[in-house]
């Protein structure tokens, strides 16, 4: 309404409140000019621009002074020591190992108390997972992966489930997969490995090398310490560590559940396999499974110093003599497509942006899913159509391009799957591009942008900007995608001034 956001439409109607007030205690002539100037002002701040990527003014002037203040303070840099052993946004993190039987590998269980949200305790644990296919596909095969994946969805949201998120994360790095050069190499004769045919082959190997993706793909499974504790029951003491041992045992049913909805699941992640992921994504030139100097899940916590670059923070790698780049971005919420027709379209942002000039560009896509029982979310669906019916009777003899009335036929949809027993979700995507040099993360970016432009994202990548250090951690697999307790719009406006 009249441009403002919500939260600027709360302020003015204050404001205005306010200087009502006054002026009927004062009736004074000058007052009241000076509340004019004062609300023109504030509106004029507020003001969202009709350039959808441009921020309002009050809030651009206030990130810059956040980001002079970060920069000045240190808040996005790292230097590990006894008082802070982890970078100040992860907040405190207990990584416990739990197994079925002594010769059970550890599946890492971490408790995990976000900054600013020490009440809001919650247990993550991540699985690796493989894909369902490459290549072409059957339409067939498209809705048999779009109902596993709902039918997943809707089996964690059931009113008995512990778990309340999964996030999917996708890593695609340039290069062969891992095995297939030695696979194809050993195929070949030990009589024509000096032959003609050989060599063509092993110069095959190498363009394949140069062109093709690795990926590899994770799961993280969220669930609060509080509907942990309702599982474990009155009747038993809820320690940290039955309670981590109660949360080992949903990974277990959510790794059956991911089974059923046609995922190959590889195996949990243990403290040690978890800390060589996080420093992997870190530090790319070190790989995911490499397991040297890390001892505990802390370890893959690399020191990083304040960011000399506005759209990217850097990580020094001394051991690989490497400087690697960062930049991550989000698809906001009301940038989704009106309509979307199977599981696989964000596909498009890993596959394909690899340049000729900037091989050595990393993409990670992340997907969090935080499930919204059936009841909860016909409650919200509702409120969303009486709010989209409104906007389409204020339309009502004007010129639009429609897209009010087809949100409103969305939520219907929706509505009726409800009905059908499906449930519903909040959903967060980010992308983090690595790249050992700016200019890669420059052109990637470019590409980013116009992949998602194509695939009907309004407003594009809503890229972190002077917030690029706290911003990557939502790419982690910490479960941080959506905020479980969001602050208070004050909290909010707050920090960004004090970092809370």
């Amino acid at each position: 309404m009249f441009r403002l956001s919500k939260v600027g439409l709360t302020i003015l109607s204050a404001a205005m409140l306010i200087a009502l007030v006054v002026m009927v205690l004062s009736q004074s002539a000058i007052l009241l000019a000076v509340f004019a100037l004062t609300l023109t002002v504030l509106y004029l701040a507020l003001r969202i621009p009709k350039d959808p990527l441009t921020e309002p003014l009050l809030e651009r002037r206030m990130e810059k002074r956040r980001a002079k203040r970060a920069i000045k303070k240190g808040w996005d840099s790292f230097a590990r020591s006894e008082d802070m052993p982890l970078p100040r946004a992860v907040g405190d993190l207990i990584v416990l190992g739990v197994a079925k039987g002594s010769d059970d590998p550890e599946q890492a269980i971490v408790r995990q108390s976000p900054l600013g949200h020490r009440e809001g305790t919650f247990f993550t644990s991540t699985l690796e997972v493989a894909g369902r296919g490459d290549g072409v596909r059957t339409p067939l095969e498209d809705a048999v992966d779009a109902a596993g994946v709902e039918g997943l969805l809707t089996r964690l949201a059931e009113p008995g489930s512990r778990i309340d998120e999964i996030s999917f994360m996708t890593r695609a790095m340039p290069g062969l997969q891992r095995g297939f050069r030695e696979k194809m190499s050993a195929a070949i004769p030990e009589r024509l490995r000096a032959s003609l045919l050989a060599e063509n082959k092993f110069e095959l190997l190498d363009i394949l090398s140069a062109t093709a993706d690795e990926y590899r793909s994770f799961v993280t499974i969220s669930m609060s310490t509080e509907s942990l504790i309702k599982a474990l029951g009155r009747r038993e003491i809820a320690t940290r560590d039955r309670i981590a041992e109660e949360a080992h045992s949903q990974v277990g049913l959510v790794s059956r559940f991911l089974e059923d909805a046609g995922f190959t699941v590889v195996g949990g992640l243990g403290p040690r396999r978890l800390g060589a992921l996080i420093r992997h994504l870190y530090m790319p030139s070190y790989a995911i499974d490499d397991l040297t100097g890390i001892d505990t899940t802390l370890d893959g916590f690399p020191d990083y110093p304040a960011p000399l670059d506005d759209v990217a923070f850097t990580v020094l790698d001394p051991t690989h003599d490497v400087a690697w780049q960062h930049s991550t971005g989000h698809i906001d919420e009301t940038s989704w497509p009106m309509e979307i027709h199977e599981s696989r379209w964000l596909q498009p942002l890993v596959t394909g942006l690899v340049t000729d000039d900037q091989p050595s560009v990393i993409r990670t896509v992340t997907t969090t899913y935080r499930l919204i029982p059936t009841a909860e979310a016909k409650l919200l669906t509702m409120d969303e159509l009486l709010n989209d019916a409104i906007e389409v009777a204020g339309e009502a003899g004007k010129i639009s391009d429609g897209s009010s009335s087809q949100q409103a036929d969305g939520g219907r949809d929706r509505l009726v799957d409800f009905l059908t027993g499906s449930a519903g979700c909040r959903v967060s995507t980010r992308i983090t591009i690595s790249a050992p040099s700016i200019d890669g993360i420059d052109d990637a970016r470019e590409q980013v942008s116009g992949v998602a432009s194509k695939m009907g994202i309004e407003k594009g990548i809503t890229w972190a900007d002077h917030r690029q250090g706290e911003a990557f951690l939502l790419s982690l697999p910490l479960g941080r995608g959506i905020p479980r307790n969001p602050p208070s719009w004050l909290e909010r406006t707050l920090g960004r001034f004090t970092h809370v």
